[in-house]
């Protein structure tokens, strides 16, 4: 199972990187990338969904390595942040600290995106 995870997820080891608030940022997202493992960009964390597409292009041009999006569920509305995840091709999107039930469809509508759930 862990060799299917990895492949999924395209790191090189199985080492997840939480979506932690204010400190999953894109530099931080690029050096656990860079390091292997897989990197996530918190977008709630960011003071507007825009700021997203500046946070997640910054990983594409320091890393070849794969990172995700993280939605923190409950501090503000997600549909902004959400669409712009999935427009950026993010490899994945997934949340934290609450019910994502109502984000799910719209996250399996995109193809390459894999939603998962903390």
């Amino acid at each position: 199972m862990n060799d299917g995870v990895r492949e999924l997820l395209g790191s090189q080891y199985l080492v997840i990187q939480g979506g932690l608030a204010h400190i999953a940022t894109r530099d931080f997202a690029s050096v656990v990338s860079n390091g292997s493992a897989f990197g996530q960009i918190t977008a709630t964390s960011l003071p507007e969904s825009k700021d997203l597409v500046a946070a997640v292009d910054a990983p594409c041009q320091r890393t070849s390595w794969p990172f995700g999006t993280s939605l923190a569920i409950g501090h503000r509305p997600l549909y902004p942040f959400l669409e712009v995840a999935l427009r950026m091709k993010s490899r994945t999107v997934s949340s934290t600290g609450g019910n994502s039930e109502p984000y799910l469809p719209r996250i399996k509508e995109w193809p390459g995106s894999w939603p998962w759930c903390w």
